[in-house]
């Protein structure tokens, strides 16, 4: 029978990270469904309602074991949003909001998962990633951010379809 790893132990095997900074990693994603996954294009981690999708091997060959940690929390930020704001606000952002609310708001949920990840950084591993504000005016994640809300617009209409849509993003979890 194939025994399913744990995420802890993806990142045991597939990364360099020290025990003690994956444990104390692990005390603040408890209760968090969160797999090893690889993800499509330069996409290194992906929050949906139920569960965190990372890409560890992609992200420590390609960025390092800091900016690894970086992303895990940046994506928990955003698992911990959608907890406390609801499924009703997710499906919202997603689905109803127009393109001026929806940019406004992708910005901001962005800007407040770097900022609580680059918090979390310094609070839980003493790191200082030193993670800029993205400009989003000048930066070429505004070109993600509009076609993605014309795919979403275009065919997405309920949330079974956005389940769909979002795990195209998904090539698959590793076992």
């Amino acid at each position: 029978m194939l025994k399913i790893k744990t995420f802890k132990e993806h990142l045991l095997e597939s990364t360099n990270i020290e025990l003690d900074t994956i444990d104390i990693l692990m005390s603040v994603l408890e209760d968090v469904d969160i797999a090893n996954a690889k993800l499509t294009k330069s996409i290194y981690g992906l929050t949906l309602h139920n569960r965190i999708y990372i890409d560890i091997d992609g992200i420590s060959r390609n960025m390092g074991n800091n900016y690894l940690l970086f992303i895990i929390l940046h994506e928990l930020a955003h698992y911990k949003k959608i907890k406390t704001m609801g499924k009703d606000w997710y499906l919202n952002f997603n689905l109803k909001y127009n393109f001026e609310e929806y940019f406004r708001a992708y910005k901001f949920e962005e800007d407040f998962a770097n900022r609580w990840a680059t918090y979390m950084m310094d609070k839980l591993f003493t790191i200082d990633i030193n993670h800029k504000d993205i400009d989003y005016e000048t930066y070429p994640y505004n070109e993600f951010i509009k076609s993605n809300y014309k795919m979403l617009r275009g065919y997405v209409k309920n949330e079974d379809e956005l389940d769909n849509y979002l795990n195209n993003f998904i090539l698959h979890v590793r076992q």
